[in-house]
This record gives structure tokens, C-alpha cells and sequence, in this order.
């Protein structure tokens, strides 16, 4: 009897599919793109309040999150530092705004 691999999406848990990002598998950076684009687009639309900006920013967020993914150490759950790095993403976005 074959064991389903771990990147296919009804078996993949968040915990598997961040390890596998870390390692670059693509699969495995959908499925939680999937699984968090709702929120992290919620969450800049709150902030900026403006719905093309939002998807921008959250568009931003998951390019950072492509970048330092390998960063995530598990201290904290997965969410609350993504949420973390949106809201830079966020800030950054509106200090740059501000300047002169």
C-alpha cells in the first residue's frame, strides 16, 4: 500500500508544508499561500483601506514571505509571524508614502 506523499494538499498539514517551503518546494508555498492570503489581504485592507492597495501590500507580504520564510524559526505559530511581517510590509509601504 502506497503512502500518499506529503505534498499533496489533503495531506499536507501547515507544519510539513512550511518545512517544505523552507526547502523551496512550490507546492508546499501555495498550499500556504492558500491556507493565509484571506487573512493577510484582510488585514492590509484594514490598514490601508483601499482595496487595489490591499492586494499590493498583500501581494508584497508574500513576496517577503517567499524571501525569509527560511527565517521562520517556530517560536511562535506560523500565523503571528506572518502577521508580523505584513504589518511591516504595511508600514514600510506608508512610511515611504510620507516622505517628501
Amino acid at each position: 500500500m502506497a503512502r500518499p506523499r506529503p505534498t499533496e494538499p489533503s495531506t499536507l498539514t501547515e507544519a510539513d508544508a512550511i518545512r517544505l517551503a523552507q526547502r523551496g518546494n512550490a507546492a508546499a508555498f501555495e498550499f500556504l499561500y492558500r491556507l493565509h492570503s484571506r487573512r493577510v489581504y484582510a488585514l492590509c485592507l484594514r490598514m490601508v483601506n483601499n482595496p487595489s492597495d490591499a492586494e499590493d501590500l498583500a501581494q508584497e507580504a508574500f513576496l517577503q514571505l517567499f524571501r525569509k520564510i527560511a527565517t521562520f524559526r517556530g517560536e511562535s505559530a506560523f500565523s503571528t509571524w506572518l502577521h508580523r511581517m505584513t504589518v511591516n510590509v504595511v508600514l514600510m509601504r506608508l512610511r515611504k508614502k510620507a516622505l517628501p
